[in-house]
């Protein structure tokens, strides 16, 4: 049996009630947990999908593209690290899958996966590659898993729930996914900004960063197509007003 102490110094381990401001955007957010809880418990479930991909043979097998990823990326870091100091604590993961299933992801703390049949679908170049990694890093920069886990907590709790059913809530339950539709978007809106400004700081031109979000506009029948997204016509608003901002 475990104790009351030993029970409540679990939960303040996890919870770490606080009011944070996503960088660039300047929006406040509100979350319950703790930084340091929700990166440990991604770690856990990224290392399980790695596990799964390299099972089923869909990790790293394009060297080539794996090997522009990690450089493109290792640029974008260093950015993050500017813009949130606190990623410099991070211990990035890069990998690269084959599976149908995956565009492009990064979750808490810096754990990033990008889909090999999604770059050449869309035939990033490097500049527009840097975007699309850029637009990932941006979720994890704004630290909106956790936020959303935060959201989760609030509306679907239940006395004794741990950080990671609420984790499992979130992926498997359509219906609360529903609920955070808003946020969702709201969050995606936020990562394209910050992803820009991101793929620009690092030094790719602003011609690649604009035409990623038209080549995505022009895509269909893909993972990006969703409620949870800004209209493709607010992302390439977007991209074309910070183009007139930046010199180059």
């Amino acid at each position: 049996m475990i104790s009351h102490s030993i029970f409540i110094a679990g939960m303040l381990y996890c919870l770490g009630v606080s009011a944070s401001e996503v960088p660039e955007t300047g929006r406040w957010q509100d979350l319950e947990y703790t930084a340091k809880a929700v990166n440990q418990s991604t770690a856990i479930q990224y290392r399980e999908t790695i596990a799964m991909l390299s099972k089923a043979r869909q990790l790293d097998q394009d060297p080539a593209l794996l090997k522009r990823v990690q450089r493109i990326s290792k640029g974008l870091i260093r950015i993050a690290a500017q813009i949130k100091p606190d990623s410099k604590r991070w211990k990035w993961e890069i990998h690269l899958t084959s599976s149908p299933d995956v565009d492009a992801l990064c979750m808490a703390g810096g754990k990033i996966l990008i889909g090999s049949a999604f770059v050449h679908r869309l035939h990033l170049n490097n500049g527009e590659l840097a975007t699309l990694i850029g637009h990932e890093m941006a979720h994890a920069v704004a630290e909106h898993h956790r936020e959303e886990l935060s959201e989760v907590l609030h509306i679907n709790a239940q006395p004794g729930d741990s950080l990671d059913l609420m984790a499992e809530r979130l992926r498997t339950d359509f219906s609360l996914q529903l609920k955070l539709a808003d946020l969702s978007n709201t969050q995606e809106r936020e990562a394209d900004h910050i992803g820009m400004i991101m793929a620009h700081q690092a030094g790719w031109p602003k011609k690649d960063i604009l035409n990623f979000y038209l080549k995505l506009a022009k895509t269909d029948n893909n993972a990006v197509i969703s409620s949870s997204y800004p209209a493709f016509r607010t992302r390439v608003s977007l991209a074309k007003a910070l183009n007139a901002l930046w010199r180059k």
